[in-house]
């Protein structure tokens, strides 16, 4: 090849025009070194590539993740909580319109939390998703300092409800169900269940728009629910089970996501960074697994929103249903 048919750099390395367009080689955005394409490291953020050394770099001075990145889970409990059977949650909330991620994340990371920092691709330039490692439910109202966690994000200009792009997701353990597989798929099942019952009233108290829910968040989808309501099901609780942990057949963008191995996923409600909405939401997430841990497919069908504001009064869930006009509906 001549010299003006190869790319060189400041390392010793020559790769030819077509090696280079094909993609099967890159060259670092920071340092200009020539990478095949088994070392070059994509950054979301910027949709630039970088050599080992300068993408450790670079994810170390914006403190800010890739959306793939998975750290493994750290499990936090408060010392007087001996359940042997725990449930976790898992918190994912997302912010955005800020000034500049890269400050969001160092103060975040001042704060010395069980959290990480990660892109999404359905956020702005500069939008974060603020990720918890699974904490109880007493961990997250107690000690998790979601507090100052907001007014970081408020100090540097961020929103969450008030966007077109930010929800809140969250994530149950499934071995809360139990031990054995069967236990688990019945329980994630019969959260399908329930969120099928409840449905007119998780819509309102998810603040979610009908589009964005049909986009991000759909009800799941069981082919004989309204046999099932009217109680012309002509089949058992096996068979409820079945239908619908079909519903993971339908993919992640569903209310109630069961694609995870671990994990169940509620991708309902809206983000918020009014810190008594965000304990609501994961009380009432507490409460629907709580429900249907002990309760019957069946049971969880005909299940009502008293039933499961029920399970634990809590002073946070009582106000956010208030407000939203759902009291009434559990007295």
């Amino acid at each position: 090849y001549t010299q003006d048919r190869v790319y060189t750099d400041g390392y010793g390395n020559v790769v030819c025009h077509d090696c280079y367009d094909r993609r099967r080689y890159n060259t670092c955005a920071d340092c200009g070194r020539l990478m095949d394409e088994y070392n070059s490291n994509y950054c979301e953020a910027d949709e630039e590539y970088y050599c080992d050394a300068c993408y450790r770099d670079h994810q170390h001075s914006t403190g800010v993740e890739d959306y793939s990145y998975k750290p493994s889970p750290e499990f936090h409990a408060r010392t007087s909580e001996h359940e042997v059977r725990k449930l976790f949650i898992g918190v994912e909330l997302e912010v955005d319109d800020g000034d500049d991620a890269g400050d969001l994340c160092r103060d975040l990371h001042g704060l010395e939390q069980p959290i990480y920092m990660k892109h999404d691709g359905s956020l702005n330039d500069e939008g974060v998703e603020i990720v918890t490692h699974p904490c109880t439910l007493n961990y997250h109202q107690y000690e998790l300092k979601w507090g100052a966690i907001i007014h970081a994000c408020e100090s540097n200009g961020y929103k969450s409800h008030n966007t077109t792009t930010c929800g809140l997701h969250t994530h149950v353990n499934r071995n809360v169900f139990g031990d054995d597989e069967y236990s688990r798929r019945a329980g994630c099942a019969k959260l399908a269940l329930l969120v099928n019952a409840l449905w007119d009233k998780l819509v309102t108290f998810s603040r979610r728009k009908p589009n964005a829910l049909e986009s991000w968040s759909a009800r799941p989808y069981l082919r004989e629910w309204d046999d099932i309501t009217r109680g012309e099901f002509d089949g058992n609780d096996d068979d409820l089970i079945e239908m619908a942990y079909a519903t993971e057949d339908r993919g992640r963008y569903q209310a109630i996501n069961l694609t995870n191995y671990a994990t169940v996923e509620f991708r309902l409600f809206r983000g918020t960074l009014k810190r008594s909405t965000l304990m609501a939401t994961l009380q009432l997430v507490s409460n629907m697994t709580r429900y249907a841990a002990a309760h019957t497919p069946t049971e969880c069908v005909h299940a009502t929103w008293a039933d499961v504001l029920g399970v634990e009064q809590y002073k946070e869930l009582t106000a956010y249903c208030t407000e939203r006009g759902l009291q009434a509906a559990c007295t």
